[in-house]
């Protein structure tokens, strides 16, 4: 925008307002028929004696000073020269270079799609690029610029390196390495002032640290798994497993507009939300117990990690331009995925899937997490009341007031134990009573929320607290569920 203004509103396009300074132009003219002398050896020859003496040279010395004297005019043989009194800015012949460069194909002027640079420093660079390549080649340097707002310190004072040397990019290298140094980059606001600091690094490595872990947790659990004969069908998938493929799409379309229009700090932030709470705090919590208790060969698990593998390579893909180390190791320890594609930079950007979108899905799952944190606010109230210390020892009652809310928890009543992440939910219809003391919550309208330690003990094998554990002699630690499971209970497959 700011471009475009000053170009608009500019009120004249010459090359240079400095007048008689710059660099000068090693051209001379014969006084005698005007004509300009062309001569390699006095162009080599002006450039020697600005290095020599300085530009300042230029206006007292004569022609005869730099001109060898074998050079004559070609026109009329006459040795009387004048110097070319015209100058160039700096500038300008900076960002004439670009001409020069793509000279020989000018099919690489094309290639350039952005231009990026400082606020203070090269504004009028991008003028001197434009103004001469639209007189000359009709057409634009580059397709967009982005301009950022000047690197402070913590202080928010600008300094030179030599100045802080702990904020050097030798010293930050060496403390963070440079995927962190991206990442940093990717989480300013180029529209201000770029604020690098030890503390805001460690802020920024602690995000890239969740990222990574997220990453390894994905990877741990793609043991075994292979794409090519394992991946279940999307008909054939939970509708949790649906609703993480969706979020992945939704993703994937946002992550892609925020790089498309250089706001680098939305996918900063977009790569650290799906990270944690898409997939950490939702979809992973969700599905902890098919992965750590179904057989190995279900297509239950198998279905989970369809997602994960979706999900996992994905990101890398999305992640690879900022956090270019950390995904090109992952990377290499995906199954199969290696073989087509050596490494994540040959890999396609990944496409969205139209068929995984389903906002209808996204509706019913938006009002269950809803209930899902009502759930965990009410846990709170209680926790010191009932000796609770965690989710699995808890078992949640739910009284439906409103027939659309109990028909949305009857339709995923098997699940909403793994859904909420407590050991027991039972599920009371509209025209129940409710206890005093249970009231509907401000942030979820049509049901109330009892919460309860529930009876039993925790089961060694999937941690859920069940009144089962003990009851089988031979199983004594386990709860029925996972005892149905050792001996090839069919509801698990």
């Amino acid at each position: 925008n700011r471009i475009t203004n000053a170009i608009a509103e500019r009120s004249d396009w010459s090359i240079s307002r400095q007048r008689k300074w710059g660099v000068p132009v090693p051209v001379f003219y014969c006084n005698k028929c005007d004509s300009q002398i062309d001569a390699l050896e006095s162009i080599n020859s002006s450039r020697e004696m600005i290095n020599r003496r300085g530009a300042n040279r230029w206006f007292v010395a004569k022609p005869s000073d730099v001109l060898p004297e074998r050079i004559v005019c070609s026109r009329c043989g006459g040795r009387d020269f004048r110097w070319e009194t015209e100058m160039l800015d700096t500038g300008f012949m900076s960002a004439m270079s670009q001409n020069v460069i793509s000279s020989d194909d000018k099919d690489l002027l094309q290639a350039a799609d952005i231009c990026l640079g400082s606020d203070s420093q090269d504004e009028k660079w991008f003028q001197f690029s434009l103004l001469p390549s639209i007189a000359i080649e009709n057409s634009l340097p580059f397709k967009s610029i982005l301009l950022h707002g000047a690197i402070v310190d913590g202080e928010g004072k600008t300094s030179p390196e030599s100045e802080n040397e702990t904020l050097s990019l030798k010293n930050l290298l060496n403390d963070f390495g440079a995927d962190i140094l991206r990442f940093w980059a990717t989480s300013m606001d180029s529209r201000k002032r770029l604020k690098i600091s030890h503390s805001w690094l460690k802020m920024v490595s602690k995000s890239h640290q969740r990222i990574r872990n997220t990453c390894r947790f994905l990877l741990a659990n793609l043991s075994g798994y292979d794409p090519e004969t394992d991946r279940v069908d999307y008909t054939y998938l939970q509708e949790v497993d649906r609703w993480a493929l969706h979020r992945l799409m939704k993703f994937i379309v946002e992550a892609t507009k925020a790089l498309e229009t250089s706001r680098f700090y939305l996918l900063y932030h977009l790569l650290y939300d799906f990270c944690s709470v898409d997939m950490g705090s939702l979809y992973l919590s969700i599905v902890k117990r098919r992965l750590y208790t179904f057989p190995q060969w279900s297509s239950s698990r198998r279905a989970v990690q369809t997602v994960l593998y979706e999900a996992l390579t994905v990101m890398l893909k999305i992640m690879a331009p900022i956090l270019s180390f950390t995904a090109e190791e992952i990377w290499r320890q995906i199954p199969s995925v290696i073989e087509k594609y050596p490494s994540v930079f040959l890999s396609d950007w990944p496409d969205v899937d139209e068929n995984f979108l389903d906002d209808g899905l996204e509706a019913r799952w938006d009002q269950l997490l809803k209930i899902r944190s009502q759930i965990y606010k009410s846990l709170e109230a209680v926790r010191q009341e009932e000796e609770i210390n965690s989710p699995a020892q808890v078992s949640a009652i739910l009284y439906a007031s409103s027939p659309d809310v109990y028909r949305l928890l009857d339709r995923f009543i098997d699940d909403l134990e793994e859904i909420f992440m407590v050991s027991k939910v039972r599920l009371m219809p509209p025209d129940s009573p409710v206890p005093d003391g249970i009231q509907e919550p401000d942030g979820v309208k049509g049901v109330a929320i009892e919460i309860r330690r529930i009876a039993g003990e925790r089961c060694e094998r999937c941690w859920a607290y069940s009144d089962t554990v003990g009851i089988n002699e031979q199983y004594p630690t386990l709860c029925y569920r996972c005892i149905s499971i050792l001996e090839g209970g069919t509801y698990y497959v």
